[in-house]
């Protein structure tokens, strides 16, 4: 039945050319390109060093040596508020956004002493800004999103606890090729850093809750390998001596100082509250920009005082008008933040766009603002399991990240509009990870 359209293809003096071509290939033809040896997995429950979690301190976990370790996830119990607070019943009461996320300030991969890898709040909502909508769903649900500012939320209880699941995302474990090898490497350890971030549960009556947390468990994935294989892995990677491996981190600038959202749009690009000079040298693939309020910035009283709606905004990144990125006396980048939302993350090998999240919700948006996390991508791929490049940043002159905020038109009769918010720009950058091949010693060697 197709063979006028075969007989079409013979006089094509493109199909004729092409078909010359060694690259040519039938994917009818079976063929195992690759294969993965086959594997034990190995699902293990880490309970803390230390059993109480007090918030302002910290807990450790260590890393068990049961193999390659490819994931872990924290799962922990919380209730932001251990006291009632009154105006509770009320129709708008609400809680802050993502409030589990806002319960820790960092979590750190750390060998022997060293921390080799952070991931702080902006970061991990950096990264899931990457992920896709499957991967939102899931950081959503794991953090305890409440819901859509300004609406009824579910709220807070004195004695119910919810609970969280929040994946440990460090680069090494993004990539096969850089996991952890535990059964190798000398001992490693993943510390969780609570904060002493106020957290919204509460009614018309301004006030913060008084967070909680128990039954705090690190749960990790891990591979092995029979003999041969496990054999053959360490003689690869280790038989030469040291290995190197290029991977990358994240990097927090230093954040703005906090200032009152606009009632318009900003006219001009900086000013405070509006842009932030990157201190940083490194080789970066990626520059992530986020206007954050926080709990420490914002007024309860008399005035300049904020809503208490406002307050289910704590954590939540809003929106900017425009973005500006200039070093050296040149513009790199002047546009409509929307546009680095909708089509920055440029990914040419599957010919897509990735977009952080859209304006309404039936595209796609969550409520935890990360179609508000915005990105400046100088790699030409938007995927993180391989190196894709970026630039230097070691010569540049007071390279800047500037910005226009978005109108903001406040919550209830009035409105409020006292929501007072930090710049926070995030780096992701290349780094090398050293390993001594004759001790298991993990090193972060070079990063700019």
């Amino acid at each position: 039945m197709s063979s006028v359209l075969l007989a079409s293809n013979q006089n094509s003096a493109l199909i004729n050319t092409l078909d010359q071509s060694p690259s040519k290939s039938n994917p009818q033809v079976y063929s195992l390109d690759k294969m993965y040896p086959f594997s034990s997995v190995q699902y293990v429950s880490h309970n803390p060093t230390n059993s109480s979690v007090v918030m302002g301190q910290s807990n450790t976990f260590d890393v068990l040596k049961y193999g390659i370790a490819s994931q872990f996830v924290l799962e922990f119990e919380y209730n932001i508020k251990s006291v009632a607070i009154s105006g509770e019943a009320d129709a708008n009461a609400a809680q802050t956004h993502h409030p589990a996320l806002q319960l820790i300030d960092n979590i750190e991969l750390v060998s022997s002493s060293r921390v080799i890898q952070r991931l702080t709040r902006a970061d991990l909502l950096a990264i899931a800004s990457d992920g896709d909508y499957e991967y939102k769903a899931g950081f959503n649900e794991g953090v305890g999103d409440g819901g859509d500012s300004g609406s009824a939320k579910a709220i807070a209880s004195t004695t119910t606890y919810n609970t969280a699941f929040i994946n440990m995302a460090f680069p090494l474990l993004a990539n096969a090729k850089t996991q952890l090898n535990t059964t190798f490497l000398e001992p490693q350890r993943i510390v969780v850093n609570w904060s002493n971030e106020k957290v919204y549960a509460g009614g018309t009556t301004l006030a913060y809750g008084t967070p909680l947390v128990r039954n705090c468990l690190l749960h990790g994935r891990y591979i092995n390998y029979n003999n041969t294989d496990d054999a053959n892995l360490l003689e690869e990677n280790y038989g030469d001596g040291t290995l190197s491996q290029l991977s990358y981190e994240y990097f927090d600038e230093v954040p703005s100082e906090a200032v009152a959202l606009p009632a318009s749009a900003d006219s001009v690009f900086g000013g405070a509250g509006k842009e932030v000079e990157i201190k940083d040298t490194g080789v970066v693939s990626d520059i992530y920009v986020m206007l954050v309020p926080e709990s420490g910035d914002q007024t309860l009283t008399g005035t300049g005082a904020v809503d208490h709606e406002e307050l289910t905004e704590l954590g939540r990144p809003q929106p900017i008008e425009e973005i500006e990125f200039v070093a050296s006396g040149q513009t790199i980048f002047s546009g409509k933040a929307k546009r680095l939302a909708l089509f920055g993350r440029n990914d040419p090998m599957s010919g897509r766009h990735h977009q952080s999240g859209a304006s309404s919700t039936t595209n796609y948006t969550f409520p935890n603002g990360l179609n508000n996390v915005y990105r400046i991508q100088f790699g030409q791929e938007t995927h993180k399991n391989f190196p894709s490049g970026g630039i230097s940043m070691r010569e540049l002159n007071r390279p800047i990240v500037r910005v226009k905020r978005s109108a903001y038109s406040g919550y209830g009769s009035g409105p409020t509009r006292n929501l007072k918010c930090r710049l926070h720009i995030v780096l992701r950058k290349h780094s090398v990870v050293t390993t001594e091949s004759s001790n298991g010693r993990l090193i972060s060697s070079i990063n700019n």
